[in-house]
């Protein structure tokens, strides 16, 4: 599952998803930080069931930039 979001061809670097990754003006495209963290409680409870730390280190990325002041 992380594999298929973080190779989307314009997958923001802080992995605060557009809102449309099929946005023409995809650069210019609104952010969804609702999407990324019901993104991130999908990936904790992956993380839960399978103790992959990949979905545990993708959280804590999520999460380090939704409670950052940007």
């Amino acid at each position: 599952m992380i594999d298929f979001i973080k190779k989307q061809s314009f997958w923001p670097e802080d992995d605060i998803s557009f809102w449309d990754m099929r946005d023409p003006r995809i650069l210019k495209a609104p952010r969804d930080a609702s999407a990324v963290a019901i993104t991130a409680s999908a990936c904790f409870e992956l993380y839960e069931f399978t103790q992959d730390e990949e979905y545990l280190s993708f959280v804590n990325d999520i999460m380090t930039t939704l409670s950052s002041e940007k």
